[in-house]
């Protein structure tokens, strides 16, 4: 987990920086964007994924896939909007605060024993 990098990031909260395939289906028309994240936080995330920028503002309904080595967490329905919409990435603010974020550094302690435990 990290905190703010530079005086110039505008998020309060602390972040993951691993990387969780994310799905995003928007509420009006029900299309959908996937991608991947490395950047989740509390509040939202950043989808390395463009979105394009006249869906900006839209309501949407997240999904998040944190992939294990034997099975997978599924945190769905978050309901968020996009706030951003630049090339090569799209940022989600989420609703409400993501409720399961305090499981999120026993997941990137496991991440970190599977990576030191593979041979290299």
């Amino acid at each position: 987990m990290q905190l703010k990098q530079d005086i110039d990031d505008r998020r309060n909260g602390s972040r993951l920086t691993y990387r969780v395939y994310v799905t995003i289906t928007l509420l009006s028309d029900k299309k959908i964007f996937q991608g991947w994240s490395n950047n989740v936080s509390v509040s939202g995330l950043a989808l390395d994924t463009e979105i394009p920028g006249k869906y900006q503002d839209q309501e949407c309904i997240v999904n998040i896939v944190f992939p294990g080595e034997f099975s997978k967490l599924i945190i769905d329905e978050v309901h968020g909007q996009i706030v951003r919409c630049s090339t090569p990435s799209s940022g989600i603010s989420f609703s409400s605060p993501l409720e399961w974020f305090v499981l999120f550094p026993v997941y990137q302690g496991k991440m970190a024993r599977m990576a030191e435990a593979e041979p290299g």
